[in-house]
């Protein structure tokens, strides 16, 4: 069961869970999604944040950076392709205009 907002995705690009948060991005036919629940929570619940960005493959190895914005807040997402998830995991990053407030890994 997923929240109905959640619904009708092309595929998912990546669903994972930060210290606090379960985080999930998906590609919607008008672009990328990104939803963040509370880690315990299910998935069929109302996301706390749901916002709608842009997908930048970074250089020749296609390392994935997600961009989301919210009211002078910006969420990015890296997930490298070179290296396995065990030295380099994918990481949230969450910025106050150009000061970081938050970067967590994503497991």
């Amino acid at each position: 069961m997923l929240y109905p907002g959640a619904r009708g995705y092309k595929n998912v690009q990546a669903s994972c869970n930060t210290r606090t948060k379960h985080i999930r991005i998906q590609e919607h036919a008008d672009g990328f999604h990104y939803f963040a629940w509370p880690k315990e929570a299910g998935l069929s619940l109302k996301p706390e944040l749901e916002l709608k960005g842009a997908l930048d493959v970074q250089g020749s190895a296609g390392n994935r950076l997600y961009t989301f914005r919210n009211s002078g807040f910006r969420y990015e997402f890296y997930s490298p392709t070179i290296c396995d998830s065990s030295n380099c995991p994918d990481t949230l990053t969450v910025l106050r205009g150009e000061k970081e407030i938050s970067s967590q890994a994503c497991r």
